[in-house]
């Protein structure tokens, strides 16, 4: 089959996106194994009754890192101790006082000095890969996020495999209307310019970005539509049927590296207000539950990306009433084509509504 051409051939990116690959998906694992770790610093805490964190959000921070060095010198003064706290915290330093009252061995403080030295070394690794990306890219600097933490939730699991809606489910009728005006596509774009251009969407950091580039590049001409797109990254149905049944919808393995990116992103557009992504997974949670709206939202964002780079076009926010306007519309059609089909013609006219 080989030698007559009935194979189609895999794509294989060239070097330079190869390269980014290997680089954005080590920094995912890098911010995996810094996610374990500080999961290892809070069992530490909570074995020597230290609540720290049930006070403070990111145990890692200004002010809880402040607090630990304190802590492993020998400091056990609950007020002085409290009085570390940093900018906003420093309203919760009541609070903190209660939290430091624990029992800090010689072993636990042997520990978590351990911790701690691993911690600035992966944090330390984190800097030196966004810069090196940041570089390849031909960004002036590194991403606007600096954050190490940020990069770890491009390697947690994905939302819901399990839990993925069907085709139907996940979109409505018709896609969104185009986002802007036509666009020049007489040059292609480079790097930077890509992230710009996707760093507009509802959701998505300058790291997702990275990703969406290292992962599909800057054109997506080897895909023919949005679909093939979909299906190539995994955030869509895995329809099996057998005998005319559907046994499963789960969603497909996909590229992992780029779903996990989408699903971050989701999650995060799914917490925006007055955004068009936001109002679309509220109308979808409502139907089919957390888990598969943002499955379906990780899905929109993915067809959002490909249009973007298919016709190079700055992304355009809709406003939260589009999606409510859609469901009209579609509903609209649907009862029309309803009608037509019992054999009425039908006529629409307008009512004003007191």
């Amino acid at each position: 089959m080989l030698q007559h051409g009935l194979l189609r051939a895999s794509f294989v990116p060239p070097r330079p996106q190869r390269e980014l690959r290997e680089l954005t998906r080590y920094r995912s694992t890098v911010g995996g194994e810094r996610a374990r770790l500080v999961n290892r610093i809070h069992k530490v805490l909570e074995d020597t009754n230290l609540k720290l964190t049930s006070v403070i959000t990111d145990i890692t921070g200004k002010s809880g890192r402040a607090i630990l060095n304190a802590l492993l010198q020998g400091e056990q003064d609950p007020q002085v101790l409290a009085e570390l706290a940093l900018g906003r915290m420093r309203e919760k330093r009541e609070q903190l006082m209660e939290a430091v009252q624990g029992m800090l061995s010689e072993n636990h403080r042997f520990l978590l000095k351990s911790q701690l030295r691993q911690l600035d070394f992966l944090d330390g690794q984190l800097r030196e890969l966004d810069q090196e990306i940041a570089q390849r890219l031909g960004l002036p600097s590194g991403p606007d996020d600096p954050d190490p933490r940020a990069g770890q939730a491009a390697n947690a699991e994905p939302a819901s495999e399990e839990a993925a809606a069907t085709e139907a489910e996940a979109l409505p009728a018709e896609h969104p209307e185009p986002l802007c005006a036509p666009p020049d596509r007489s040059t292609s774009l480079s790097s930077a310019q890509v992230i710009g251009i996707l760093d507009e969407i509802t959701g998505i950091n300058v790291r997702i970005d990275e990703i969406v580039v290292a992962e599909v590049g800057t054109v997506v001409d080897r895909f023919p539509t949005e679909a093939h797109l979909v299906s190539w990254a995994g955030p869509c149905p895995e329809a099996k049927i057998s005998a005319g049944k559907r046994l499963s919808t789960k969603t497909g393995k996909g590229n992992r590296w780029l779903r996990q990116a989408l699903m971050e992103a989701a999650c995060a557009a799914a917490r925006s207000q007055g955004t068009y992504l936001g109002a679309y997974y509220q109308r979808l949670r409502k139907r089919m539950g957390h888990k598969k709206a943002i499955v379906a939202l990780a899905h929109r964002i993915l067809v959002i990306i490909y249009h973007l780079l298919k016709e190079q076009h700055p992304y355009r926010e809709l406003g939260p009433d589009h999606a409510d306007e859609q469901a009209n519309e579609a509903s609209k059609r649907w009862a029309i084509r309803r009608l037509e089909q019992l054999g009425y013609q039908v006529s629409l006219q307008s009512v004003e509504v007191a």
